[in-house]
């Protein structure tokens, strides 16, 4: 039936299909979005007529205290301020005075209130500020390391690099040894006993004689006597008394072989200990004899921070000023001789046996290797001499750390 079909009355009802009025209304479409015509320039949804943090997205505000985090002076509340200027504000600061996001061992506590380096709730048992978890050295400071090898002093097994041992076990590690042959190797000693010894006797160094009224000798005897020389023509007789007996630190003491001083009219006379003949300017005149080592020791193997030891056993009663000894010493085989003045330049008055010690330190040598020490006996006119003379045993040569 077409007037059912063709009843457009109902279909083409523009009142009905053009009834979309509400669909279309700005107010649904553009929720959310700024007004057409509106500048949103940092795209956060908010005019910049209206915006409350310019350049940032004003919904984010991570610390919830109603500034957008692109504004916010501080982590927390804005108005309690940031004293330590370290962007967290004073209400949650961890660590006031101090930057809370400096945490150099990762425990969650800041460094400037850090107890220690490491796990805080291990503790610091040794007070080094070192927690115990990471205490490289417990009981004493890491930070503390004289030697600079990384092990802390109070662990170290030697001054130096530990990797390279202490073959001499004297506390400095092998790569920094002045004296790698032990804390005080001997490199000479001569105690005159057996068939042979390391002296060459009467030598005209530093202006010595070997013609004079006395001579150094080397021999065991400790007995003196009585004799006669000729001045002028006249006989003059002269008594030698006794050598004084060596001291237990002497080996061999109390009357081990020694190098001595002897007067040629006593050694004339069948009296062979140690003496002399005092220079007069009459019938004996000023004199001085020398003796030295007959072979070099070679200290280049000794570092800058060594020294050389001298040490020997003497007696010599002599006058001050006129008759006395000198110890020498020489770092070119005995071209050249420099004469040690400390501790005693002149060596004279002591009538019994004493220790003589010296330290040379290595720096002064010039890494010799050809060093050689020497005796002196100056016997000069004026003086009220007395016996015994120049008397020398246990001479000693050694290494040691300065």
């Amino acid at each position: 039936d077409s007037a059912m079909l063709d009843d457009s009355a109902m279909l083409d009802d523009s009142a009905m299909l053009d009834d979309a009025v509400t669909l279309d209304a700005p107010d649904m479409l553009d929720a959310g979005v700024p007004d057409e015509g509106c500048t949103d320039a940092d795209s956060d949804g908010v005019c910049d007529s209206e915006d409350a943090c310019p350049g940032s997205d004003d919904s984010l505000d991570g610390d919830a205290d109603g500034v957008p985090d692109g504004c916010d002076a501080c982590r927390g509340d804005d108005a309690t301020g940031d004293a330590d200027s370290d962007g967290v504000c004073n209400d949650l600061d961890a660590c006031a005075g101090s930057d809370d996001a400096e945490d150099g061992d990762a425990d969650g506590v800041p460094d400037g209130c850090d107890a220690c380096t490491g796990d805080d709730a291990t503790g610091d048992a040794d007070s080094d500020g070192a927690c115990d978890d990471q205490d490289a050295c417990a009981g004493s400071d890491d930070a503390e390391d004289g030697d600079a090898d990384g092990v802390p002093d109070g662990c170290d097994a030697c001054r130096g690099d530990d990797a390279t041992g202490d073959a001499d076990s004297d506390g400095i590690c092998n790569d920094q040894d002045a004296c790698p042959g032990g804390a005080a190797p001997e490199l000479f000693f001569e105690d005159f006993e057996g068939a042979g010894h390391g002296f060459t006797l009467n030598t005209t160094d530093v202006s010595s004689t070997v013609t004079g009224g006395n001579s150094f000798v080397v021999n065991n005897a400790y007995t003196g006597g009585s004799g006669s020389l000729i001045c002028l023509g006249f006989p003059i007789t002269f008594t030698v008394p006794n050598t004084p007996p060596q001291p237990a630190g002497v080996g061999g003491f109390p009357t081990s072989t020694y190098m001595h001083t002897a007067s040629r009219a006593a050694l004339a006379a069948g009296i062979f200990n140690t003496s002399y003949t005092p220079a007069d300017g009459i019938c004996f005149f000023d004199d001085a004899i020398f003796a030295r080592m007959t072979n070099d020791i070679d200290l280049t193997g000794i570092g800058a921070t060594g020294a050389l030891n001298i040490r020997f056993f003497w007696a010599l009663a002599g006058a001050p000023g006129t008759v006395f000894g000198e110890v020498y010493y020489s770092t070119n085989g005995g071209t050249s001789w420099t004469r040690i003045e400390s501790p005693l330049a002149e060596l004279s008055r002591q009538t019994s046996w004493t220790e003589y010690s010296a330290q040379l330190p290595i720096s002064a040598l010039a890494g010799a290797s050809s060093f050689r020490l020497g005796f002196r006996f100056v016997n000069s006119t004026g003086g009220a001499a007395s016996d015994p003379g120049f008397a020398i045993d246990d001479v000693r040569i050694g290494c040691s750390e300065l």
